[in-house]
């Protein structure tokens, strides 16, 4: 009979967890070192800005859509609060497309 203290279970649990997780980095570093196909890649999108026909979507615009679909029926503090809140962000950064914001606009939205 094989008596084990619950020390040595929990040291064999985190070896397995440990060499599974280990296991799984070997298998996708391999798929991205000779660039197979990998499952689901047909679901990434591409960068919009590479994609000229792809259609564009402006901050303001989206602002505008939220306030048709949530704005109903709230008082209109709803809206100036939303609007007020919006403009900050286009005073900030401009009325960008929705998909060219990125990090650095954050930052400065942030830091202004």
């Amino acid at each position: 009979m094989i008596l084990f203290s619950e020390t040595q279970i929990n040291q064999v649990t985190n070896n397995t967890d440990i060499n599974a997780g280990y296991a799984i980095e070997v298998y996708w570093q391999y798929l991205r070192l000779n660039k197979t196909s990998l499952p689901g890649s047909n679901l990434v999108r591409t960068n919009s800005r590479n994609n000229t026909a792809s259609p564009t979507y402006p901050f303001s615009g989206a602002v505008q859509l939220y306030l048709d679909l949530k704005g109903l029926n709230k008082a209109k503090t709803f809206h100036s609060a939303a609007n007020r809140a919006c403009s900050y962000l286009t005073y900030c950064c401009g009325d960008k497309d929705l998909t060219e914001f990125n990090r650095s606009d954050a930052t400065a939205f942030r830091d202004d």
